[in-house]
């Protein structure tokens, strides 16, 4: 499960236009800015989650947030409600962050994307309620509670870290915000930094024992793996830096073993400074397509579970909506959430045909599953005295792109 991923998916092109026409900025512009506000918020509350009583104060506030908003995004952004989303958002967030640390952030993104610094809070503002709403939900799919939401944040760090945009980072940091939404997500290479450092030093005081030419060559080696090295971790993902430290200590060891075997000290210098450069980029390569590798193995495998979780969502909304006709008046009413539930779906039908036939397994099961509640449903208000003809098309259209989800 990637936060940062079920968040994004909400926010398809149709919604990050619409965000960009209500704030009076281009697209591009406010595209740039979601994809840098996502991960500072989730790093916000990921850190304000895991001191004190933050853990508590968001399980309070998602206790208090509908969540049923994604079902019609498009409504809940339109009919000049946009100003009243983004001040209630704000003042939500403000309340978990920190008023400072909110305006700190839209500062930020503001030079990050070219976006107005008032454009900037405002669309933190609305984007709030949709970040709650995921988290809500994967909270109640898991039966989390205040302790169980801090470690499924947490848990979350490397999908967080990745999502933050090139250069984003120095605008945070301009504005304060270095330690505080980024320190947590450096922990990780700081450590493997630290890691490579210690295998450094290691090989250089075994390498003093066998005389002063082992010395220089090894200190060779170890200076020119440990602090490339440590650029590499600093780039590449969780996988990577577990790689980095054994391939770098390989490499040094091999070093040695030239050593001891004969060959003098200006012909292993020379080689030691070759092979340390050699053993960082087999390294960035080894990690790159390794990273990769899994991280596409992951995505197959998790995107499954994610999109059932998602058209489950889907198929709840729906039948909560169609249930809740009982004239016509009323299925007028349902019409525009109804249309909103089948662009989702719409939207998600490449992403299952891209799905392994074992993660799409996960998907059907959940249609074979929530499909006769929601047929019957419909049935029932289809049989009102006049729903038929204002439900029957709208209706038709969302039937339609469920079953092509249920093999």
């Amino acid at each position: 499960m990637n936060l940062v991923n079920l968040i994004k998916d909400q926010l398809g092109g149709s919604v990050v236009n619409q965000l960009g026409g209500l704030l009076g900025e281009s697209g591009a512009n406010t595209e740039r800015a979601v994809s840098g506000a996502v991960p500072a918020i989730l790093s916000g509350l990921m850190n304000s989650a895991g001191s004190g009583d933050g853990a508590s104060r968001l399980n309070a506030a998602l206790d208090d947030h509908d969540d049923s908003i994604l079902d019609n995004l498009g409504g809940l952004l339109g009919g000049g409600n946009h100003t009243q989303v983004a001040n209630q958002g704000s003042s939500m967030l403000g309340s978990l962050l920190g008023g400072n640390a909110l305006g700190s952030i839209a500062g930020a993104l503001s030079g990050f994307s070219g976006l107005g610094r008032g454009s900037s809070g405002s669309l933190i503002g609305m984007l709030a309620p949709i970040v709650m709403s995921v988290l809500r939900r994967q909270r109640n799919s898991q039966g989390l509670d205040a302790g169980g939401l801090a470690s499924m944040l947490s848990g979350q760090r490397d999908n967080i870290a990745a999502a933050m945009p090139s250069g984003f980072d120095t605008h945070l940091e301009k504005e304060g915000l270095g330690d505080s939404l980024l320190g947590g997500l450096r922990g990780g290479a700081d450590a493997v930094t630290s890691t490579v450092s210690n295998v450094g030093s290691a090989v250089g005081s075994t390498a003093s024992n066998i005389g002063s030419a082992g010395t220089a060559a090894a200190g060779a080696a170890a200076a020119t793996a440990v602090g490339a090295g440590a650029a590499a971790t600093r780039s590449g993902g969780g996988l990577m830096r577990k790689l980095i430290p054994l391939l770098i200590l390989l490499g040094i060891l091999w070093l040695l073993w030239k050593l001891f075997m004969g060959g003098g000290a200006g012909d292993v210098m020379d080689k030691a400074k070759e092979a340390g450069s050699a053993a960082v980029e087999t390294t960035k390569s080894v990690g790159e397509s390794a990273t990769g590798a899994v991280s596409g193995a992951v995505s197959s495998v998790t995107g499954g579970g994610d999109m059932a979780g998602n058209i489950g969502g889907i198929f709840q909304s729906a039948t909560d909506t169609i249930g809740g006709i009982t004239d016509v008046d009323s299925a007028k009413a349902a019409i525009p959430g109804i249309e909103g539930i089948t662009e989702k779906v719409g939207g998600m039908s490449g992403m299952f045909d891209s799905l392994p036939d074992s993660a799409k397994g996960a998907v059907q099961g959940v249609v074979g599953e929530k499909m006769p509640m929601l047929q019957g449903a419909l049935d029932k208000a289809m049989q009102l005295p006049g729903v038929g003809d204002v439900l029957g098309p709208v209706a038709g259209g969302l039937m339609e792109k469920l079953s092509a989800f249920g093999g």
